[in-house]
């Protein structure tokens, strides 16, 4: 081979111990990157049972699908410290999963996509994590009236997803407790993967895991549901076929959702590759 061999493009001048995100060329952020705390989130979550087949299909190995369900996020996130104080908003597609590798099987949920709102999370969290994420207009969450939130998500003025949960309690006592302790962590799985250039496959294509923690000042819980409009190819060349699988995968009941206002911490010096 020429040159722009494996070894050569894997161990070239910028494998250095710093963390060096596109461009390389002006230097790299000290490893490990430290934890980032998003200090003040609205996180609007919910549950429903689909196609365990259809969905299974989905996930690489060594995933190996824990229940039929997909997990919808939408997520409002303020103060966030490593953009100095900046925010930005989300829309998640996760599934719970079992990591079968060496280290012993893993529980966690397997980011599928993430739609985000801003640029310097999306090449974050792509370059460095794997979290599959894209680019679109994601909505503040608003209550209209009292016991509804809602928020929309779209691409050039088409919509592609809207998310409605109706409230009906608040949590409080122990039933808050509980939560803040089944909520306490998590572990998030990713995919990082980067094409080959002038071939087919794969240059880089493997798991991760992000750890991330939570600490939860408030929740609600209620009902919630996701409307999925899939677009046309000329509305949204690049992301059609994605939530054209999204909307396929049937809505077999659930919908079970919990809102809660928190902070979150992505453990970002504890990211890896799993074994």
């Amino acid at each position: 081979m020429s040159a722009f061999d494996r070894d050569i493009l894997v161990q070239g001048p910028f494998d250095d111990d710093t963390v060096r995100l596109m461009p390389p060329f002006f230097g790299g952020l000290p490893y490990p990157l430290p934890p980032a705390h998003y200090h003040d989130t609205s996180n609007l979550t919910f549950t429903y049972q689909t196609d365990g087949d259809a969905l299974a299909a989905l996930l690489p190995p060594p995933f190996r699908l824990a229940e039929p369900q997909l997990m919808i996020s939408l997520i409002n996130n303020r103060r966030v410290d490593w953009l100095a104080g900046a925010d930005y908003n989300l829309l998640a597609v996760n599934v719970p999963v079992v990591f079968e590798g060496a280290e012993g099987p893993i529980e966690g949920v397997f980011g599928l996509v993430v739609w985000e709102n801003k640029t310097a999370p999306i090449l974050m969290g792509r370059d460095v994590q794997g979290v599959p994420k894209l680019f679109a207009s994601i909505d503040n969450l608003r209550e209209f009236p009292a016991t509804i939130l809602s928020a929309n998500a779209h691409l050039e003025g088409s919509r592609f997803a809207r998310v409605i949960m109706g409230v009906s309690e608040t949590l409080e006592g122990e039933a808050l407790d509980a939560v803040k302790r089944d909520n306490a962590a998590t572990n998030w799985f990713g995919w990082r993967h980067i094409p080959n250039v002038g071939a087919p496959g794969a240059a880089l294509s493997h798991p991760v895991l992000f750890p991330q923690e939570f600490e939860i000042h408030a929740a609600r819980i209620g009902s919630a549901s996701i409307e999925w409009t899939v677009p046309d190819w000329t509305s949204n060349p690049t992301q059609c076929r994605i939530i054209e699988a999204l909307a396929n995968l049937p809505n077999l009941g659930g919908g079970e959702a919990i809102f809660m206002q928190c902070a979150n911490i992505l453990r970002a010096d504890l990211a890896h590759i799993p074994r």
